[in-house]
């Protein structure tokens, strides 16, 4: 699943707690873990790309495109 919640999961903060907790209760981690939207003043991360916990192998990574405040995501298979 990959998606655009409009929650940084930066934050530390009640709300984002339930939302990992919910996450958790499902098996899922969010496998992005820098920031997805830069600002001159600020950065956030609300881009997500979500799957099992039992996938060790694939790694995730943030790019600056030129293109939007917004880096892409890529997320790769550590055996390609």
């Amino acid at each position: 699943m990959r998606g655009d919640w409009n929650l940084n999961i930066m934050l530390d903060n009640i709300r984002i707690q339930e939302v990992k907790n919910l996450l958790a209760i499902h098996d899922l981690v969010n496998i992005i873990r820098s920031p997805t939207r830069i600002t001159s003043n600020s950065e956030s991360l609300r881009d997500v790309i979500l799957t099992n916990k039992d996938n060790p192998e694939l790694r995730a990574s943030v790019v600056e495109l030129g293109f939007s405040y917004h880096l892409a995501q890529v997320v790769k298979n550590k055996y390609w």
